[in-house]
């Protein structure tokens, strides 16, 4: 799958996504980057945009920035990530939306997971059902704080298509 990038503020028919920008000059991205230019792209997404999150190591790093493209590369093909960090206000969700925003020019869909006696299948399928209505290119799940064992989350990554019960209605979405 081709990468498209957004260059100018407007609905863009070919990806169907609206980019709405600040004020500011997007400058135009060459067809063939010299490695200058490679290496001044590289530095700003290592340096400005990741650079002040605390990565345990490299790979921590390349993971975000395939959490960053992978909407990108992959636009057909749904993809799980799970951020971590044994310390809470690490920049977990801050990460987390960036990338998102990053890679589809807005803010991800949040949601958190059922806990306690309401933690079961049933009413994570409700939300997977009631967040998908909206149609959201990302999803954030934020603050797990256990292990997820659940079908319905399973389900929702790896099959090709989500079918769901509307709350209070006989009808599948």
């Amino acid at each position: 799958h081709p990468v498209h990038l957004h260059l100018e503020a407007g609905w863009n028919p070919k990806t169907k996504v609206f980019l709405d920008v600040l004020p500011t000059d997007i400058p135009q991205t060459p067809e063939n980057p010299s490695q200058d230019e490679v290496n001044a792209a590289k530095a700003l997404l290592i340096d400005e945009v990741l650079g002040d999150f605390q990565f345990t190591d490299s790979s921590d790093m390349a993971n975000a920035l395939g959490m960053m493209f992978a909407p990108l590369v992959f636009a057909e093909v749904r993809s799980g990530f799970a951020v971590t960090s044994k310390q809470p206000n690490s920049g977990k969700t801050t990460l987390s939306r960036l990338t998102a925003i990053i890679a589809t020019g807005a803010e991800p869909a949040m949601m958190s997971f059922p806990l306690g006696h309401r933690s079961t299948d049933e009413e994570t399928e409700k939300r997977i059902t009631a967040i998908l209505r909206g149609a959201p290119a990302v999803v954030l799940v934020d603050n797990l704080s256990r292990k997820v064992d659940d079908s319905s989350l399973a389900t929702l990554l790896t099959a090709p298509g989500w079918h769901g019960r509307l709350l209070g209605k006989s009808q599948m979405l």
